[in-house]
């Protein structure tokens, strides 16, 4: 009981604000040197994620590190958890999870089959626009896959066209 209130005596003292700096009273996260180095890392952040394409409501991350081991094994857990969220119809949550592959690991060896459950995701949730635009993503990018015969059989049944090339 005695150390807390020690302590609280310890922070309210007058001489605990003689080690910060003015900036930091006032309330700023950083002062001086530490402000400019951090304007610095975040301009220098911004031209990758300038270069991230928007590609209709989908949009694909920059290809910065292809095929990196730690990003593959992120993006496959990624794959494998919206994988359980549809088989238990949990659309939104599988959503989330096939955008983030897209967005955050375009060159994720399986990004052939992300691109096929999230149409299914769209086909599933109503979103036949957002549907008929990943199907033919998936016939376009991946002409020869086994997906992309599945895909055209998507598009058939939604009556719709591959929006390019297919």
């Amino acid at each position: 009981m005695r150390d807390r209130g020690h302590r609280r005596r310890e922070r309210s003292s007058p001489h605990a604000l003689v080690a910060t700096s003015a900036g930091a009273r006032r309330g700023f996260p950083f002062t001086g040197m530490a402000r400019a180095l951090s304007l610095g890392l975040t301009l220098a952040l911004l031209p990758p994620l300038a270069l991230a394409a928007r590609q209709g409501s989908v949009s694909r991350g920059p290809l910065l590190d292809p095929r990196n081991p730690e990003l593959e094994r992120a993006a496959q857990h990624d794959l494998e958890v919206a994988r359980f969220y549809i088989k238990r119809k949990k659309w939104k949550a599988a959503e989330g999870r096939l955008q983030a592959i897209v967005r955050d690991h375009p060159a994720f060896s399986r990004i052939v089959e992300v691109y096929f459950l999230l149409g299914e995701v769209y086909r599933q949730t109503g979103q036949r626009d957002l549907a008929v635009e990943l199907y033919s993503r998936v016939i376009e990018e991946f002409p020869e896959h086994e997906l992309a015969t599945r895909a055209r059989e998507r598009l058939r049944d939604l009556g719709a066209s591959p929006t390019k090339g297919g």
